[in-house]
């Protein structure tokens, strides 16, 4: 099948004996994972002060706004986690070959769940956070930021997994993207019914998604190509 077209590696002998290279692309990856080091570290010295030495009796900055900050930051973290894990790590052809095994689906299911659920999460937790410092402001309901940040939470957290629970119903699995990306490169992302079914897409670092038929689906970023039958911007 030509590597123009995004389509399901499942079983495909050309794939699960596929042979991995160290290339470019790994590199890139290495070196786009090494840069958010320093942010987890940084992270976890902000939690590690909030549990052990933040005094939530100061009003030099209230506990709901420091939480709900750790909060969004702690989702980006795990929503960059499993756009790794979705996203770049497969497009450097490591797992190519254990992809198209088609003996791992659970994992790939998870691996596709955890990253709807943190995408939303991260979306949600910075609205929430947002929220809470615009209550701050008004002396008039700044008590309330407490109880809306304990109830907002559990809704937030309610709403994602209602949003990504679906998608476990959905069929999934490795899809060969194409050019510029070279064979082997592929993305965990849901299929067509008919793993022979072409699929059109919309990519972006931070978003892939796959459809029946020759529409394009709209992208919300530069970094995408207009159509699966025309020119490709460079996305790597």
């Amino acid at each position: 099948m030509s590597q123009n077209i995004p389509f399901l590696i499942n079983n495909r002998s050309e794939y699960t004996n596929f042979n991995y290279q160290f290339d470019y692309l790994t590199v890139y990856t290495i070196i786009s994972a090494l840069y958010s080091i320093p942010t987890v570290l940084i992270t976890l010295i902000q939690i590690s002060f909030y549990f052990f030495k933040f005094k939530r009796d100061l009003d030099i900055l209230k506990p709901e706004i420091f939480a709900s900050f750790l909060i969004m930051q702690c989702s980006n973290l795990l929503g960059l986690l499993f756009e790794f894990l979705t996203f770049r790590i497969p497009m450097t052809t490591i797992w190519t070959s254990w992809c198209a095994s088609g003996f791992h689906p659970n994992i790939i299911k998870c691996i596709l769940f955890s990253f709807y659920f943190w995408y939303s999460m991260r979306e949600f937790s910075t609205l929430l956070f947002f929220l809470l410092r615009v209550v701050c402001l008004y002396p008039s309901i700044e008590q309330l930021a407490n109880p809306l940040f304990r109830i907002l939470l559990f809704i937030i957290f309610l709403l994602s997994i209602a949003l990504s629970y679906p998608r476990l119903d959905d069929p999934m699995g490795c899809i060969q993207i194409p050019h510029p990306y070279k064979f082997g490169a592929v993305v965990i992302s849901l299929t067509p019914d008919n793993p022979d079914n072409v699929v059109s897409s919309s990519f972006s670092p931070s978003k892939i998604r796959f459809k029946r038929g020759k529409n394009t689906i709209s992208h919300n970023d530069s970094h995408s190509y207009t159509s699966i039958y025309g020119r490709f911007d460079d996305i790597a």
